[in-house]
Order: structure tokens, then C-alpha cells, then sequence
């Protein structure tokens, strides 16, 4: 009856806010800038490198996702909701928030869709990728915020703990 009382208050219409955890898919790596030898022929000369140069990048995710309309079929017993997400994640929480869009679908799962606003490591202006360096030259970087999109699964983990007990 514990067990049953907690999940009727989980599943509540009437809370609002979930908070939530999961992944996000962005479309922005994370730059890894490196010196690396230009080529096996002449290893003297150095050039910026850039090792995580792929084009989607995932980051964990924590947040809470707040409904705006109830879509669930009354007396069902699945709730489905619309609202918006408000997270970070990350390895540098201050700096990488993700805001969107949420659609709860079976109670557990939310998708949302959205921007991505972070802080990230860039080259300075004037420098790119494959310009050469002298060695023990430190690659001129700087900090600039970025927003970008992105493409999230959270659960609400609160509830997936309950299914086992249900």
C-alpha cells in the first residue's frame, strides 16, 4: 500500500515539476585542441589539431521538466503531458544549460528539443585548424558561449525506481 501511495503521488496530474536525468545529443562537439606534427615527412612542423572534429557529441543531462497541458486520456492509466525543460549537464554545470521543449510520454520517458547554451574553448580570431605553430607555443584559445541544438531523452528516475516495487 506504501508502494501504491507513492506511485499515485508520483504519477499525480496535479505536480507540475518532474525532475528529471538522461542524455542529450548536440550538434556541437566539444573542440580538443592539440599540436600535432603536420606530417610523417616532416615532423618539425607543427600544426593545430583538432581530435574530436566529429559531428554530434552526447552530454548527460539533469533538469526538471515542467507541464504546461495534460494530454492524458482521463481515467487512463498513463499519463502524457507537453510542457518545457530547464537542465544543465556536462562536465561544467555553470556552463552548459539546456532549454526546450518536453513532450512525457508513459509516465517515465520525456523527449525534448531545444537549444543548447554553453561555454566552450574556441580558437582565437585569426587562427584555425591546420595553421602552423612553433613548438612550445601554447595553441591561442578563448572562452566564448556558444547555443546550439540539441535533442534529449530524460527519465524520471524517481518513477523508474517504483516500476520494480509496482
Amino acid at each position: 500500500k506504501d508502494c501504491e501511495g507513492r506511485y499515485s503521488s508520483l504519477t499525480n496530474k496535479k505536480k507540475k515539476t518532474k525532475v528529471v536525468q538522461g542524455f542529450a545529443i548536440k550538434n556541437y562537439p566539444t573542440p580538443d585542441y592539440v599540436l600535432a606534427p603536420k606530417d610523417a615527412e616532416n615532423p618539425s612542423v607543427y600544426v593545430i589539431s583538432n581530435q574530436n572534429s566529429s559531428s554530434i557529441e552526447f552530454d548527460f543531462i539533469t533538469g526538471a521538466s515542467v507541464m504546461l497541458k495534460d494530454l492524458s486520456k482521463p481515467g487512463g492509466s498513463l499519463t502524457y503531458d507537453v510542457g518545457f525543460f530547464v537542465g544543465f549537464g556536462g562536465s561544467n554545470l555553470f556552463k552548459n544549460f539546456y532549454f526546450g521543449p518536453n513532450f512525457k510520454l508513459f509516465d517515465v520517458l520525456h523527449i525534448n528539443l531545444g537549444a543548447n547554451v554553453a561555454q566552450y574553448k574556441v580558437l582565437k580570431s585569426g587562427f584555425r585548424v591546420g595553421d602552423e605553430l612553433p613548438v612550445g607555443v601554447a595553441i591561442p584559445t578563448t572562452n566564448e558561449w556558444k547555443i546550439n541544438g540539441y535533442f534529449g531523452l530524460t527519465f524520471d528516475l524517481e518513477l523508474i525506481t517504483m516500476i520494480g516495487k509496482r
